[in-house]
């Protein structure tokens, strides 16, 4: 007796129909699970060079601290777009000495600014509206106020104002148009957190870039 014949098809070497419709869905599985992994490259490859191209293009920055809580928070991944001219409400990063901060713009140039206990602010003899702020008791700064803000100077605080170090301190004092590095517009990461820190981001954002690209000038 042949110990073989139990798998021994009908007429001989043939394979069953089974057999073939086996053997093909195998052949295929690994034909799909090449093309998804090509598929997976070329995305993942497109992703880096549009990731590389909004670096080049856009400055981004890591926030640290909590001094912006609750609107950012230590470890986001922020972009910015080139903007001489912040207004009021705006995000923006600025360099001070070999540092980059990122604080909120309060004041503009020509403004008198006060800067209340708790944090508030009333600018020109009006409380400013500050649906971001996180106002704690003994936040005045340093400052004697009223305080009139020079030709291209802006007044910046943090959010979190018992928690931050900004224009109420002598250590930064008002910033200069010159230390400007760009306005935020867009958080990227956090993934869960993605969010647009700005109305007019895109608007923004293709007016930043055509100040950089050569063709568009």
């Amino acid at each position: 007796m042949n110990p073989d014949s139990s798998q021994m098809t009908p007429g001989g070497d043939r394979p069953t129909a089974e057999q073939l419709r086996a053997e093909l869905e195998r052949i295929t599985g690994k034909r799909r699970g090449r093309g998804f992994l090509r598929f997976l490259l070329v995305l993942l490859l497109l992703i880096g060079i549009l990731a590389a191209a909004v670096i080049l293009l856009f400055p981004a920055f890591v926030v640290y601290g909590n001094s912006m809580a609750p609107a950012l928070h230590e470890g986001d991944l922020v972009l910015a777009a080139a903007d001489p001219y912040p207004e009021i409400g705006d995000l923006i990063a600025f360099r001070s000495g070999e540092r980059v901060l990122i604080k909120r713009v309060v004041g503009c140039p020509g403004d008198s600014i006060e800067v209340l206990d708790d944090g508030a602010v009333r600018i020109n003899g009006e409380r400013l509206s500050e649906p971001w702020a996180l106002l704690t008791g003994d936040s005045a700064g340093e400052l004697d106020y009223p305080v009139t803000i020079p030709d291209g100077g802006y007044f910046v605080m943090g959010d979190n104002r018992g928690s931050s170090v900004d224009s109420r301190f002598r250590v930064l004092g008002i910033v200069d148009e010159s230390q400007l590095l760009g306005r935020l517009v867009i958080r990227l990461w956090p993934l869960n957190r993605i969010e647009l820190l700005a109305p007019d981001a895109f608007q923004a954002l293709l007016h930043s870039a055509s100040l950089k690209l050569p063709f568009s000038r």
